[in-house]
């Protein structure tokens, strides 16, 4: 549990007032742009950043001033930080050591993780000899094996390809399930968050603006801000106070004869086949909006082609609420 937990630094940056429960077996991600606190706020959990006023309880015991080493947490940064001198074994073996386990132990803990990890064939190769994310899962491990209560990950597939933090992410799901561990887990990632999160709390500007699970973010958020960060949304002027908005695939497509109340006429500009779906580019009077449409449309609503489409779910914003 996180109270009024405040983290101020000289140039004004840091986060304030932030109020947040975390779930026992949950993964809660941290998600904002770059800058917006999501980072410090972690730090802050795991002892590493000393924070300005506040308190921070783990098993409703009081951690605020703890170093990092004396809390339940584990912290994976961005680097992988492995030891390059020391095999993947000697690497999960190291905490081990510092922390007293024995040796036999120790070794059951280890090839315990291996194995879960699907790496225990690479037990004494050394990092380098690693791919990035294979690397990566022996951090991760590293971790683990410790058994923390709480496993904290900063953007840890930041420096991985599209396809790898895939399959990361999926392996990170399957294992916090095995071992229904706590997860706090930051990125800045809206697609990596819907994937990966029990619940998400969404950053902006040191603060947290909208706590909730993936589907209640994307179909109900809170103001523009959250709208526009996560998913694709549509803003079209309702009045001279508010901003109606809709997601391109609650839109369908009609024809001037069944123009409804919440029907709209413009003109294709760019026409796109995505797979299973089309992306239509469409010209209103104002602006540019983007509709999602069935995968052969993109054939029959070609660059300059008149398009009526009426919107099925719309939801209202108040003007003035920073995107």
């Amino acid at each position: 549990m996180i109270e009024d937990l405040s983290k101020k630094y000289e140039n004004g940056d840091g986060i304030q007032d932030i109020n947040l429960v975390v779930n026992s077996g949950e993964i809660l991600t941290l998600l904002g742009p770059s800058g917006c606190g999501k980072s410090t706020l972690l730090r802050s959990i795991g002892g590493f950043e000393r924070v300005t006023t506040g308190r921070i309880l783990i098993a409703e015991k009081d951690v605020t001033k703890q170093p990092p080493e004396k809390r339940s947490t584990i912290m994976v940064f961005q680097g992988y930080n492995l030891w390059e001198r020391m095999t993947v074994f000697e690497n999960l073996e190291f905490g081990l050591k510092l922390r007293k386990v024995s040796k036999s132990e120790r070794k059951q803990r280890i090839m315990e993780m291996l194995t879960m990890l699907g790496i225990e064939a690479m037990a004494a190769e050394y990092p380098q000899q690693l791919s990035g994310g294979q690397q990566q899962r022996v951090a991760i491990g590293r971790a683990l094996v410790l058994r923390p209560e709480i496993l904290l990950l900063d953007e840890p597939y930041s420096a991985l390809d599209a396809k790898i933090r895939v399959q990361m992410r999926e392996e990170l799901k399957k294992i916090q399930r095995r071992l229904q561990i706590t997860i706090i887990f930051v990125t800045h990632d809206q697609e990596e968050a819907m994937m990966l999160s029990t619940r998400i709390a969404v950053m902006k500007k040191g603060e947290i603006v909208q706590v909730g699970t993936p589907s209640e973010i994307y179909n109900d958020p809170k103001d523009i801000y959250v709208a526009s960060f996560i998913g694709e949304m549509n803003f079209v002027t309702a009045d001279t106070d508010r901003v109606a908005a809709f997601r391109p695939e609650d839109a369908h497509i009609t024809s001037a004869q069944e123009a409804g109340e919440n029907t709209y006429h413009g003109t294709v500009q760019q026409s796109t086949q995505m797979g299973h779906y089309s992306q239509l580019m469409v010209k209103l009077e104002e602006q540019t909006i983007v509709l999602f449409a069935e995968k052969d449309a993109f054939e029959n609503y070609p660059e300059g082609t008149d398009i009526f489409f009426e919107v099925k779910k719309m939801q209202n914003f108040i003007k003035g609420v920073e995107k």
